[in-house]
């Protein structure tokens, strides 16, 4: 969107830190389902495509697309599209007097705009459901966002609790990273 908004000359900031939940939460060796042919660019000129050729590599060198040439190309991307980033972080968002909001940051600053787009990643809707935690060890178990390190489990059994990509593909890394079992239990129907 802040690409977007730049090649579209509307005035903007973007406050936050752009694929931190990517860069700190996603487990290492991870594998993307999207392919070269998907990208950020809302103009078609900064694709993936295009950074895999500066870097000397074949579209098809791209696949299966890695979670660090992903993080990689986020930051050619942002480089290209001359994306400007304000690390500080909002706490809240009020309206303010006259239909504007007012961003007000956990550094004590404010920022007032006439529009917001909300882009708040994942990290602050993980569920732990409190009868699930209640049962468990403390220290015997984790979330799939607080832990990313799959060799941390080598020649372990684990148990996923959960049916969706990230499940499947947790349990794919754990057996890579040589767990002793890896059993996945879900109440969706499998993917």
């Amino acid at each position: 969107m802040a690409a977007y908004a730049r090649g579209s000359g509307i005035d903007h900031t973007v406050l936050g830190v752009p694929m931190g939940f990517w860069e700190a939460n996603m487990p290492r060796g991870m594998l993307l389902r999207s392919t070269p042919d998907w990208h950020l660019d809302p103009f078609d000129e900064h694709t993936i495509e295009r950074f895999l050729e500066e870097r000397g590599e074949w579209p098809w060198d791209g696949q299966p697309l890695t979670l660090s040439r992903y993080l990689d190309y986020a930051d050619w991307f942002r480089d290209r599209a001359e994306i400007d980033v304000t690390t500080r972080l909002v706490e809240r968002l009020d309206l303010g007097g006259s239909g504007t909001f007012v961003a007000r940051l956990r550094d004590g600053g404010a920022i007032r705009a006439q529009s917001v787009l909300l882009a708040p990643g994942f990290s602050s809707f993980r569920h732990e459901p409190p009868a699930l935690v209640r049962m468990l060890p403390h220290g015997r178990w984790s979330h799939s966002c607080a832990d990313v390190d799959p060799d941390a489990h080598r020649g372990r059994r684990v148990l996923i609790v959960g049916g969706r990509q990230s499940a499947f593909e947790w349990a794919a890394l754990l057996a890579e990273a040589g767990a002793s079992g890896v059993h996945v239990v879900h109440r969706h129907p499998t993917p």
